[in-house]
């Protein structure tokens, strides 16, 4: 059992299942409120409009979250029609692309057996895989997350080369640029907060020397300032709403009213580590000890990685302390919704209010009310869950030592509560022109 990543034929097949099994499962159930209806939404409209700079829901803009997976969303939907399979293809496709990256990054940093077994415990950790088919910006981000964290460690492993380092570091900054299109600064800030602890108790301080900061600074910026730029042009309103009402009220005040206690996600973690739950302590152990002979210390990247996000949505949880985190308790369970009822079609220029995803939105929107539903952050989990007790390759290895550091600690995603199927159909502005012409039904 233990040999099975050597088999190529094993491997590819399990791949090639794998594969056809995940993306099937993007259809196999209608969009939901209240995050899948609102992105679903957001997309057709852009679709509809041709306004690529400005998202809008229901007519109304919606400065809440950059646009990367409503562009994503639209794209789809522009290639293949519109469906549930294609509101979620970017959300899919993020997170396979991450259980991929998750595995390429084991195999290259510590050896074969950890790259096969970093991407097993990924693919079938229950949260990550739950959060991988539901149509919001949590999986998305983690992906771009995920593409960061996973350059920076073939990068900076002890026996890259320079070519291979300067490519993975851009690789790693252009990774933290698309995050930060995803779902705003935390992007930046979450990685770089991870930088700095580790380099504090790893003490390696040299690993400054071998970011590429200027070319990395200028493809981050040449990423994500056009869209910013575009946008605050068109709207004067945005920067003031996006930079201060977004990010900084939203971190140092109760503006969002989303306070909880500091043990909220405990269980989450219990449950989203599922079924590796056994190796987690061990993998924590062994990844904090610190290898006397590498420059480079990857294991304990990890675990500051992962203990530094999870610790992070506590934070936000603190109602006086940095900022109510934009989620409300229900769990993932509860944005599932069952059984059937249909409601009338809905003239969104009349009620902006009344649609899929419930809740106002926009820049004239009550706080209380913005972006409610969202999940956390799945990207604590992503490779994280690469071998905390791995070691370089060709070194031999117990059995019962851990391959993973199966830190699957995905935060919470909430939805409705209402009980029963509901489907809900926004009738499209007839002056939007024909491609406008068929109204979004969801549920």
């Amino acid at each position: 059992m233990t040999d099975l990543y050597k088999s190529k034929a094993f491997t590819w097949a399990l791949l090639l299942i794998f594969t056809i099994a995940w993306f099937y499962m993007l259809d196999l159930r209608t969009l939901v409120p209240t995050d899948e209806g609102r992105y679903a939404e957001m997309a057709r409209e852009m679709v509809a409009s041709g306004d690529w700079i400005t998202t809008r829901l229901n007519g109304i803009k919606y400065f809440e979250k950059p646009p990367l997976q409503t562009w994503m969303n639209a794209l789809t939907f522009e290639l293949f029609g519109m469906g549930e399979w294609q509101a979620r293809f970017w959300t899919g496709l993020s997170g396979f692309f991450g259980i991929v990256m998750t595995a390429y990054a084991g195999y290259r940093v510590f050896n074969p057996r950890v790259g096969f077994y970093a991407g097993l415990v990924l693919a079938s950790s229950w949260l990550w895989a739950a959060l991988g088919h539901v149509n919001t910006l949590d999986m998305g981000l983690s992906g771009m997350m995920t593409l960061a964290l996973c350059a920076l460690l073939v990068a900076q492993r002890d026996n890259a080369t320079a070519s291979e380092r300067r490519t993975w570091m851009l690789a790693c900054w252009a990774g933290m640029a698309l995050a930060v299109m995803s779902k705003g600064l935390i992007g930046l800030v979450l990685p770089g907060a991870v930088l700095v602890i580790y380099t504090v108790l790893a003490r390696d301080w040299s690993i400054w020397q071998r970011l590429h900061l200027g070319k990395g600074l200028l493809l981050f910026f040449a990423i994500t300032t056009p869209w910013f730029i575009l946008v605050s042009l068109k709207n004067p309103e945005f920067p003031r709403f996006f930079f201060i009402h977004e990010h900084f009220e939203r971190f140092l005040t109760k503006t969002h009213h989303r306070e909880g206690p500091l043990y909220y996600f405990v269980p989450l973690l219990v449950v989203g580590l599922l079924p590796w739950l056994g190796v987690f302590v061990q993998s924590v152990v062994q990844g904090m000890k610190h290898d006397a002979a590498a420059r480079f210390q990857p294991k304990k990247m990890l675990v500051i990685w992962a203990g530094f996000i999870f610790f992070f949505q506590h934070l936000q949880l603190q109602a006086a302390v940095l900022h109510p985190a934009d989620l409300s308790g229900a769990g993932l369970a509860a944005g599932r919704v069952s059984g059937t009822r249909t409601a009338p079609q809905l003239d969104h220029r009349r009620q902006p209010a009344r649609r899929a995803g419930r809740g106002r939105h926009g820049p004239d929107a009550e706080s209380g009310d913005l972006d409610q539903g969202s999940s956390g952050d799945p990207a604590v989990s992503s490779l994280s869950t690469v071998g905390a007790g791995g070691r370089h390759r060709g070194a031999g290895r117990r059995p019962d030592e851990p391959v993973v550091l199966a830190l699957a600690a995905n935060p919470p995603r909430s939805g409705s509560r209402d009980s029963g199927r509901q489907r809900f159909c926004v009738q499209p502005d007839p002056d939007a022109g024909p491609r406008a012409a068929r109204p979004l039904c969801i549920g």
